[in-house]
């Protein structure tokens, strides 16, 4: 494996042996291709350099992100053909070897599929496609609730409906007209207005806190605030709509931290 347990310290005494610990978690994380710049063992020991920490958390939490949908998307290649995250196969070399790598482009495609999928369906007009994790246009938190919409209806029938788009806000209420869903998933259409107590983009705030309050209810294991969405942080959005791709397969969420 890639840890040598017999060089670790289960019960490390006295600094030094914390310090050789820490040493070999920097050296792992370096055979795992990850950033470790100017960072030793002795950094996470003290636990100082805060930032330098949450960076490489961040990293770890990325990686076992992409590898757990790389491992699924290989399996479900194999079974179900056609599927739309095959549709998105990346072109990168394999993080386990064996196959093409799962990248950001995939889960950004993957989230412009099954919104389109959920405008298909009528639950909404199709929100513009985004570009990456950064895209300015995830701020307000619509395209989020449509991604939210279009997972896999038919397995969720018994949460009834899954998104009220009367509930969701937009600077212009005729970009997404809600429609009849068939199914009872979605009612009437999205709404203008402010929240009490929102002030001037507290509409946006709302879209976000209402996305990861639907994707909690519906079972998805979700570590995000809605200021990483009001903000775009890019992490954390790529770390929600990863999250939402595994759980649409039939997993549980990796956690990822915040």
């Amino acid at each position: 494996g890639l840890v040598k347990w017999r060089n670790t310290h289960a019960k490390p005494k006295g600094r030094i042996q914390e310090v050789d610990n820490c040493n070999l978690a920097v050296e792992c994380a370096k055979k795992l291709g990850l950033v470790v710049v100017n960072i030793g063992g002795a950094d996470l020991a003290a636990g100082s350099r805060t930032a330098l920490l949450l960076g490489l958390a961040w990293q770890l939490m990325r990686l076992h992100l992409l590898e757990v949908l790389e491992g699924l998307k290989r399996r479900q290649q194999s079974q179900t053909p056609g599927a739309v995250f095959q549709e998105t196969w990346g072109d990168g070399p394999s993080l386990g070897g064996g196959g093409p790598a799962v990248t950001e482009r995939d889960v950004v495609q993957w989230a412009n599929a099954v919104a389109a999928q959920a405008a298909a369906r009528g639950l909404q007009a199709a929100p513009p496609a985004i570009r990456s994790c950064g895209d300015p246009a995830l701020g307000d938190g619509v395209f989020l609730v449509s991604v939210v919409a279009g997972l896999a209806p038919e397995k969720r029938r018994s949460l009834g409906q899954v998104v009220d788009w009367s509930l969701v806000m937009v600077a212009n209420p005729d970009a997404a007209k809600g429609g009849g869903s068939g199914d009872g998933e979605a009612k009437g259409g999205a709404s203008k207005g402010e929240p009490s107590g929102g002030g001037g983009d507290g509409w946006k705030r709302a879209n976000a806190l209402y996305a990861i309050s639907v994707a909690r209810k519906m079972g998805a294991c979700v570590f995000l605030q809605p200021e990483d969405v009001t903000e775009v942080n890019p992490k954390m959005l790529f770390a929600f709509l990863a999250s939402l791709w595994v759980f649409s397969l039939g997993l549980d969420a990796p956690a990822a931290a915040s």
